[in-house]
This record gives structure tokens, sequence and C-alpha cells, in this order.
């Protein structure tokens, strides 16, 4: 499972917060596309940079197949933002509009809106391929 996530890319619509991006770090996920940053809790250079953080510590360090030398520091992430930040914001105002409905009801600050009362999100044909645009 390990070799699965050092050989994919994370897209995600905005920035990761500070203990994501540290999860990413453990998983070994070599490059992360965002949207949008994350200004209250971005883990990717908004509030802290984890994606270029070498703390020492045993608890970061690996031993490479690949390599007779021993341990190793695991490399860090790449971290790509601004990748369809126009959607990803879209995206979130039409989530934050309508509310969480599992919500409970004395923890809203406003009443819960229908589909029908949130303007709809353009769809994307390009989402699923191997297309440029994403």
């Amino acid at each position: 499972m390990r070799q699965l996530y050092e050989e994919c890319a994370l897209y995600v619509s905005v920035e990761p917060c500070i203990m994501c991006a540290q999860v990413i770090t453990l998983l070994r996920i070599p490059v992360v596309y965002a949207g949008c940053p994350n200004t209250k809790f971005g883990g990717c250079g908004s509030v802290l940079s984890i994606h270029t953080l070498r703390p020492p510590g045993q608890w970061l360090r690996y031993v490479s197949p690949d390599s007779s030398a021993g341990a190793a520091l695991r490399p860090n992430f790449h971290y790509d933002p601004g990748h369809r930040s126009q959607r990803a914001i879209e995206l979130l105002q039409q989530f934050y509009g309508r509310g969480n409905p599992n919500a409970p009801d004395h923890k809203r600050e406003r009443p819960l809106k229908f589909d029908t009362e949130v303007a709809p999100v353009r769809e994307n044909r390009h989402l699923y391929t191997n297309d440029t645009q994403w």
C-alpha cells in the first residue's frame, strides 16, 4: 500500500490543514495540487509550511530499499497551489451556502437550504480525464 501512495498525486480543493499536511508527509505522497489557500489552518504555506519542514527524530526516517546507505530522511512533498482555483471557490461557496445537513439544529448559524435554493455548480466534463485543464 505504501508504494501506491508514493506513486500518486493528490488533488484537493483547499490547501491541506496542518494535521493533514503532516499525514501527507507520513504517507509519502510526492505532490499535492490545491485550488485555493486555507488562510486559517493551512499547512502548506498559508499558516505553516509542513511540506518544507524536516524535523529531527527517527520517526521520519526510513530505510530505502534502493540504497545500501541505510536510513535517509523522507523527502518533502511538492505543493502546487492555484489549480482550478475559481472552481474550488465555487464548490466551497455552494457547500457553505447550503449548510451541513448532518449538523444538529442547535449548532446551525442559519437555516438549512435545499438544493433548489442554491445556485448549481457548473459541471465539468474534464474532471475525470487526463485533460490538461485539470
